[in-house]
């Protein structure tokens, strides 16, 4: 018996109150797959919603542009240290400021200044944990950069160079 597994991506809409199949090719390959079943046999279906992944251009802009302006305009406003921040029930976060007098410090540099916009945007969300930026949606991804520039804005009185 072989143990061979083949995994096939269809895609179906919300319509009319149930889901129906994109292409109209599938009904019948679907109603050929089911007619193909032996009475007891087990298939597995996977149901999830279409994410669009993030863009090359997001991407470009995020590491490109926004990332070494952000480093650059904190350096300018003497931030050259990020805080570790130690939780209980949370992983370790980055932070500008420490009211604890042992608090670690890592240098402001591309890497750090990432996973401090990222902690903030956590932060400001009060979520649990955002997903890691290789599975991050257009969306999602988008959603950080508005938050960044926005933070930056704020808190730094600056404004980055724009998308192009």
């Amino acid at each position: 018996m072989s143990k061979t597994k083949s995994k096939t991506k269809v895609f179906m809409q919300m319509h009319g109150g149930g889901l129906d199949f994109c292409d109209k090719l599938w009904h019948g390959i679907f109603s050929d797959f089911k007619g193909s079943l032996k009475e007891g046999e087990i298939v597995e279906m996977v149901f999830q919603k279409r994410r669009s992944m993030k863009t090359p251009a997001q991407l470009g802009y995020w590491y490109a542009v926004l990332m070494p302006f952000a480093v650059e305009e904190l350096k300018k406003a003497g931030w050259d240290r990020f805080f570790v921040i130690q939780s209980m029930n949370r992983s370790p976060r980055l932070a500008l400021y420490s009211t604890m007098s042992e608090s670690p410090e890592v240098e402001v540099n591309l890497e750090n200044t990432d996973s401090f916009f990222k902690d903030e945007l956590q932060a400001f969300k009060q979520s649990d944990e955002l997903p890691l930026k290789r599975n991050m949606t257009d969306q999602e991804m988008s959603e950080l950069i508005d938050f960044t520039i926005d933070w930056l804005n704020k808190n730094l009185q600056v404004m980055p160079p724009p998308r192009t």
